[in-house]
């Protein structure tokens, strides 16, 4: 029995071929199923064509030879070109230098925070920052700055939009602790709550000031009309302060359309129902005292006090109501042309006649009450007063004495000048040397001793000495007439 044919050189070639061709196919199929569907290359490189393969086994001839022509077909490709290119990156992990940085603030695709570094968020931090939000770069709605309302209506939480942190600010920049009500009283210590240093300065009708200190915040609300007087009296011990009254909308005082203020007292043209705030401020810590108010004041009821208190563009003195008040009251500074009413005028204790202002005045005028006793150089003599007139009291050369007792008086002419030196001692130190001139007239009078007088006597000229008391008073004296040598 023969044995098998075996095959021929060429055709076991041709055989190991076509299985490793099969082979390629096979696991190009497989790696095929990696990659998403479609092209696995950019479409520029040409795409391979894969051979048909005879894998038809050659027929057994006769005699074991292989009597096939030699295969004429083109050489079979034994290696199939596979596309080795990565698939292309539809997120990028991080921005490299030739990457274009999108500007804008949505779209760009991201996987983490640090890919969208490069793009631009709100310059206003409470908007929120820019953040990786479904793989694409866009402000992140997490970081969108919403401030909490606490309730009060005198605060409001506001974002900072440099740093998108919420602070709080006041609404009020006045809290009021109590209420001012018209023709009442508000008494209150330095150590009681409610004061507060938030007002600073002042713009008033009246001008413009500066309070650094604490302040007290009362409302007032007045029920009349008109013009109001607030006045501020301190406690003891308590620092001065003084009072401002402005517009009150509720939460903030008007402190630049102050109304009235600078001082203890003011006054305030008011719309009854209309709402005020009457600030007390105080440089040197909260004072305390009371405030009294008063509506509807039309008269001048302080008639010093440099204030139009009524509004009828007439201030203290100058306003009828002040007439009979006693700081508005004239004093005349002399009695003249007052000398029969009774009254001390010019309030010198003197009254009428018995003022100097009125010897000269008719029904005034005093005389000696008889011819005095003529006397000349070397003249003494010693006698009593209670022998006396009681004819002049009120001596123009010394009106601070009270000569109203009994006097006694002496006459002296000379046909030539000469230095005259009159002198008088008594038992009681109350009597008193008088000169006069020209007449025996206390309104005369020329000098006062009251015990010794020098003088020139003037050649052919009246003078008289007169020895005078007090009222009810006597005394012995004895009077000397001296010429000079």
């Amino acid at each position: 029995m023969s044995s098998p044919a075996q095959p021929s050189g060429a055709g076991s070639c041709r055989a190991r071929a076509a299985l490793a061709v099969a082979a390629l196919v096979v696991a190009s199929a497989s790696l095929a199923g990696c990659f998403e569907s479609g092209a696995l290359d950019d479409g520029d490189a040409a795409v391979d064509t894969v051979v048909a393969v005879d894998t038809e086994p050659p027929a057994d001839t006769a005699g074991g030879v292989d009597s096939a022509e030699p295969d004429t077909e083109a050489p079979l490709d034994t290696e199939l070109p596979v596309d080795t290119a990565e698939p292309p990156d539809t997120v990028a992990d991080t921005l490299d230098a030739a990457d274009t940085v999108d500007t804008s603030v949505e779209g760009k695709p991201c996987l983490t925070v640090s890919d969208c570094g490069g793009v631009s968020g709100p310059t206003n931090l409470c908007d929120g920052v820019v953040g990786c939000v479904d793989y694409t770069c866009r402000v992140d709605p997490a970081t969108v700055v919403t401030c909490p309302d606490d309730g009060d209506p005198c605060t409001r939480s506001a974002c900072d939009p440099g740093t998108g942190e919420c602070v709080e600010e006041s609404l009020c920049n006045c809290v009021p602790g109590r209420a001012l009500a018209c023709g009442a009283s508000a008494s209150f210590s330095a150590f009681d709550s409610g004061a507060q240093a938030v007002i600073g300065s002042y713009t008033c009708a009246g001008g413009a000031y500066t309070e650094p200190g604490a302040e007290r915040v009362f409302t007032f609300a007045p029920s009349v009309g008109g013009r109001a007087r607030l006045t501020f009296s301190p406690a003891a011990g308590s620092p001065a302060a003084s009072l401002y009254a402005t517009p009150y909308d509720g939460m903030t005082c008007g402190a630049d359309a102050c109304l009235a203020g600078g001082a203890s007292r003011i006054f305030v043209d008011v719309t009854a129902g209309a709402s005020y705030a009457v600030l007390l401020e105080a440089a040197a810590g909260p004072a305390g005292g009371s405030i009294d108010v008063a509506c509807g004041v039309t008269a001048e009821t302080a008639c010093a006090d440099g204030v139009d208190d009524d509004g009828d563009g007439q201030t203290d003195c100058q306003d009828g109501d002040c007439t009979a008040a006693p700081e508005c009251e004239v004093i005349p500074t002399s009695e003249v042309g007052l000398c029969g009413d009774h009254q001390d005028n010019d309030r010198d204790n003197r009254t009428d006649c018995d003022d100097p202002d009125c010897y000269a005045t008719p029904g005034c005028g005093q005389a000696c009450a008889d011819n005095p006793l003529n006397v000349h150089c070397g003249f003494s003599q010693g006698l009593p007063t209670g022998g006396g007139k009681a004819a002049m009291s009120r001596y123009t050369c010394h009106p601070e004495a009270l000569a109203g007792g009994k006097e006694v008086a002496y006459h002296y002419r000379e046909a030539t000048t000469e230095q005259l030196t009159v002198t008088m001692s008594a038992d009681n130190p109350a009597l008193a040397l008088y000169l006069l001139s020209g007449a025996c007239a206390p309104d005369h009078c020329q000098a006062y001793g009251p015990y010794a007088i020098t003088f020139t006597a003037l050649a052919n000229v009246d003078y008289y000495f007169v020895i005078d008391a007090p009222l009810g008073v006597t005394g012995t004296f004895q009077i000397t007439v001296t010429c000079a040598e």
